[in-house]
């Protein structure tokens, strides 16, 4: 995936298409963040400009996983907050959600919920 490849355009294509099919697999509100933090990194480190992998991942956020159990408008909020400072290491990519999610989200016993956000 590269910027004269794959016109930025496309960018949320991709993204819809790889986060829907990988919705079987995520279990909890932090492994879908992770999930699209996972493709804003990707793009990142492919030499995409920041606003056009946010604008796209804006887009994908809302369409896939608008029928989760939590909020999309959460999700984005995480993704942008920790999205803007892409591309970086996956465990400070980690270490930056767990923050956020403490900061931002409710432990219900087992996982973090947006409910109270």
């Amino acid at each position: 995936m590269t910027p004269s490849r794959a016109a930025p355009e496309y960018l949320s294509c991709i993204f819809t298409s790889s986060l829907t099919s990988a919705q079987p697999w995520l279990e909890s509100w932090s492994a879908q963040i992770l999930s699209a933090l996972s493709w804003v990194q990707v793009a990142r480190a492919s030499d995409y400009k920041r606003m056009a992998v946010m604008r796209a991942m804006h887009k994908t956020v809302r369409r896939v996983y608008s029928a989760s159990p939590w909020r999309a408008e959460n999700t984005m909020r995480a993704v942008y907050a920790i999205g803007h400072q892409q591309p970086c290491p996956q465990t400070t990519t980690v270490d930056k959600l767990l923050h956020w999610l403490f900061q931002n989200a409710v432990w219900d016993g087992s996982n973090y919920t947006d409910q109270v956000i």
